[in-house]
């Protein structure tokens, strides 16, 4: 079975069981399922904003995970030109390391780093 991570506070949860969780309105329950790949990066207010030089993976451990980063301008239609990119990222739980390589397109973004 499954473990999950709670978001906020990164604590591991055993799969296979009930919880009763608080949901307040200001934050509610967020659970991320071990061996989940996100991306984050800065709060942009609109789709024309300089995009981010940095994005930081967060790796949630206990099982192998992948993940595919899509990239394109943002701001108009050539995407539909095949001028995007596509980068797919592995996490080999064994290993405790990710592996990523553009394999299509364009790379819009360059300094890509992970945080495990």
């Amino acid at each position: 079975e499954c473990g999950w991570y709670d978001f906020y506070s990164g604590k591991y949860i055993a799969g296979g069981q009930k919880q009763t969780v608080a949901a307040p309105y200001e934050r509610l329950p967020l659970f991320v399922r071990e061996g989940a790949i996100l991306p984050y990066g800065p709060d942009m207010q609109y789709s024309n904003e300089k995009p981010a030089a940095e994005i930081t993976l967060y790796v949630y451990a206990g099982k192998d995970g992948h993940f595919t980063l899509y990239e394109d301008e943002g701001v108009n239609y050539n995407y539909e030109k095949g001028k995007y990119a596509t980068i797919p990222f592995a996490y080999n739980d064994d290993h405790k390391g990710t592996d990523h390589r553009p394999t299509f397109g364009r790379i819009f973004r360059h300094d890509l780093k992970s945080a495990l």
